[in-house]
């Protein structure tokens, strides 16, 4: 038997084993169907303006006309037949219509809200009506590939055929700087705390770097501290803390802590740093970031080659502990769970080192595991008190208070400081068709046989690791972010995003 005969079994047995792991799984799901329809009741956004800027949940009016009604009924069942999006097929921009586009945002909430979860494949519509960020010259080898646009978002006018408002693109370093400077001038400190895996470090390096010309951001190391603007970003590999400041904003501070959440014990998840740091903010024994953006799985996912149902059994261990968490958290500070960018085609015979048995079904399973408990959490969770304490809960932070006071007054609207009835984590899924969408690009530089063109190794796209998103996609997974943080303090019209 030759070593790609082996290759392939090796694969085969893992999936059919993952199957086998499913239909035990399946059960648990299924047997909190009911009370999994009292958590979608209770989740129905009362304003999808921000929230929507993360989790999938509508489309613009111009894919639905009654668009109102579509929210209010999304959870009807669309028969695939009744569409004619194919969910196998690799589209083409532009070869999905508005009425597919609003049928395939349907399909996908029930997947995503049912027992079984949503699979990759269920946002492969919304990626396909994306535009694309490359132009062609020519056929094959000879063509010339070109960027047309720095950010997707950019290229779309800011409309994405998924979200329900407009993004403002915050391209210009000073509206962002702008931005610090509006929150600063009504509360001492912002703190934004990013917590993950290399994933999440691109992105933290990705947010820096948007208005670092403005801000020349301070990075504090372990042992040292460097600028910002010298540190050699494609080469660091450091699995540390760092934090970043400016001398130009003092109260401004942007954190990442390395963490990968991939303890395989219980006792071990919950004694690891990750878990202790998430527990303190939980228990009010620390004032949590005002916002924290985090995301693992990709660790833990890369242990199931060797020991499959022990390690979807430890990561299903993690998502329960980590979701109780941050829900928790959630009712003090502004959360946000990214989903896993997907893993980019590659064609060699030879597995990246960083790839992962099965690839983005793994993926897939570990996301709805997390969104269960997370459900879970929300059905038996305490009620949250108005100010104060009450029972043993911790009292409030005095900026929440002081939000929420802003807030009834309608002096603006903080986004950052959820209010009881918005007090949950928010799933950030809104970036995967951006993550599939460069997926394919770096798939059509491949099949043009452009492997060695500058544009398939540039950190753009990056093409060449099949692990980590390219600036493209992480550009606007920042942009959304800072209309999270920004677009209330700086006055945002109305039908722009967290305005």
């Amino acid at each position: 038997m030759n070593n790609r005969v082996k290759h392939i079994l090796k694969y085969v047995c893992a999936a059919a084993t993952l199957c086998l792991v499913v239909v035990v799984v399946c059960p648990i799901f299924s047997a909190s169907v009911n009370d999994h329809q009292q958590w979608l009741n209770i989740t129905l956004p009362g304003s999808a303006s921000c929230r929507a800027l993360f989790t999938v949940t509508d489309v613009p009016q111009r894919y639905a006309p009654n668009a109102s009604l579509f929210v209010h009924n999304r959870y009807g069942y669309v028969s695939a037949d009744k569409l004619s999006v194919d969910w196998r097929a690799r589209q083409h921009p532009d070869t999905c219509g508005g009425n597919d586009v609003a049928g395939a945002v349907q399909q996908l909430l029930l997947k995503r809200d049912s027992p079984s979860g949503a699979a990759t494949t269920d946002y492969s519509p919304l990626a396909a009506v994306l535009p694309s960020v490359l132009a062609f010259q020519g056929e094959g080898e000879a063509s010339a590939p070109t960027v047309t646009a720095t950010t997707r978002i950019g290229a779309a006018g800011g409309l994405l055929p998924y979200v329900p408002c407009e993004i403002a693109t915050y391209a210009d370093p000073a509206s962002v700087a702008a931005c610090f400077r509006a929150r600063l001038a009504h509360q001492d400190t912002l703190w934004i705390f990013f917590m993950g895996d290399s994933k999440i470090r691109y992105l933290f390096f990705e947010f820096l770097a948007r208005s670092d010309d403005e801000l020349h951001y301070l990075v504090k190391l372990p042992n040292a501290a460097t600028p910002f603007a010298t540190m050699e970003r494609e080469r660091v590999k450091l699995k540390v803390d760092m934090e970043a400041s400016s001398t130009l904003l003092p109260g401004l501070l942007v954190s990442f802590q390395f963490r990968t959440f991939s303890e395989q014990q219980v006792s071990k998840m919950r004694g690891s740093a990750e878990v202790k740091q998430l527990a303190r903010w939980a228990a009010g024994q620390e004032t949590p970031p005002h916002l924290l953006v985090l995301g693992y799985a990709a660790w833990a996912t890369r242990k199931m080659e060797a020991y499959l149902c022990d390690a979807l059994s430890f990561l299903a261990d993690m998502h329960q502990i980590v979701a109780t968490l941050l829900q928790q958290i959630s009712q003090r500070a502004r959360v946000v769970v990214t989903s896993q960018n997907r893993y980019k085609v590659k064609t060699s015979a030879a597995p990246h080192e960083s790839s992962i048995p099965l690839g983005d079904p793994t993926f897939d399973w570990s996301e709805a595991m997390f969104l269960y408990h997370v459900r879970r959490y929300s059905l038996h969770r305490p009620p949250s008190p108005a100010f104060g304490t009450r029972a043993g809960i911790p009292k409030f932070p005095a900026r929440i208070i002081k939000a929420r006071l802003d807030n009834n007054s309608q002096r603006h609207r903080d986004h950052l400081v959820p209010e009881v009835e918005e007090s949950r984590v928010w799933w950030w899924d809104t970036s995967l068709p951006l993550s599939l969408a460069e997926n394919r690009e770096c798939e059509e530089l491949y099949l043009r046989g452009l492997t060695s063109h500058p544009v398939y190794n540039s950190s753009f796209h990056r093409c060449y690791d099949d692990n980590h998103a390219g600036t493209v996609t992480l550009g606007d997974q920042v942009t959304m972010l800072l209309n999270l943080a920004c677009n209330s303090v700086l006055g945002a019209r109305e039908g722009v995003c967290c305005s």
